[in-house]
């Protein structure tokens, strides 16, 4: 029986509304060699292949360790929510999607069918002046609540900071990777302000995996459904499951045929 993971957890854990959710994980073996084994984060030095290429990708940092975009080799199902149509994604096989929808938030978790494996996606109003740190913070407890974690969790990665891009918008953000017994986690979260407004939008990504599996989630899963994300991520989409993104696809929907 597939475990309920939290609808609203940033809001409830602070008093206030969120937004959505989303988590999903690997499936095929189309993009094995994408990442660099030698690749590091720009953000952390310390971390180094697939896992340093996932913390900086989802961090919005540009990586040149990419050859290609990664596309999801061998489709399971075709996630749209229900309200909101532009949060859609394609997904492999083993995976199931639950979808967050309420007055302040929307959103999925996509959970391996195994209950090893998330790929969380989350976007909420939030009272003005909440701290990033304070939201991930959640988004963490809350997910090894998930995985009931009893162990010590290891911080092997943490970066936070802001900025104002215009007068009167403060944009933070807070990131780490975590790790425990086995498993591994990559948690950004970032909040967007206006200055003299009551209300603020707080938005957030989590990956996590067993560790002995996180490069094989990372390669088939995570940055596949990441870059379908993105605006104009529909080069990752791969309709007919032969390994080749739709746009590259002369008949995207027949796998004999490329």
């Amino acid at each position: 029986m597939m475990k309920t993971y939290f609808r609203a957890t940033l809001a409830a854990a602070v008093c206030m509304p969120m937004l959505g959710a989303l988590w999903g994980c690997s499936g095929g073996v189309g993009n094995s060699g994408l990442l660099g084994a030698g690749a590091t984060s720009q953000l952390c030095s310390n971390i180094t292949g697939p896992l340093a290429i996932q913390y900086d990708v989802q961090n919005g940092v540009i990586t040149t360790a990419l050859t290609t975009i990664p596309i999801i080799s061998t489709v399971g199902g075709n996630y749209i929510h229900p309200s909101s149509p532009l949060l859609g994604f394609i997904y492999p096989p083993g995976w199931t999607p639950v979808t967050i929808q309420d007055q302040q938030s929307f959103g999925v978790n996509l959970i391996r069918d195994d209950q090893q494996a998330i790929w969380r996606w989350i976007s909420a109003q939030v009272t003005a002046g909440t701290s990033a740190r304070a939201l991930r913070d959640i988004e963490i407890n809350s997910l090894l609540q998930f995985f009931g974690v009893v162990g010590p969790v290891e911080t092997i990665c943490f970066n936070e900071g802001g900025s104002t891009p215009a007068q009167g918008i403060n944009l933070t953000f807070s990131s780490t990777i975590i790790q425990w017994d086995s498993f591994t986690a990559v948690i950004v979260v970032s909040t967007s302000f206006v200055d003299s407004v009551p209300l603020g939008t707080a938005f957030g990504v989590v990956a996590a995996g067993p560790s002995a599996e996180i490069d094989a989630l990372i390669f088939n899963t995570f940055l596949p459904i990441h870059f379908q994300m993105l605006v104009g991520g529909g080069s990752s989409v791969d309709t007919d499951g032969d390994g080749i993104s739709d746009t590259n696809d002369n008949f995207p929907t027949d796998p004999t045929r490329s």
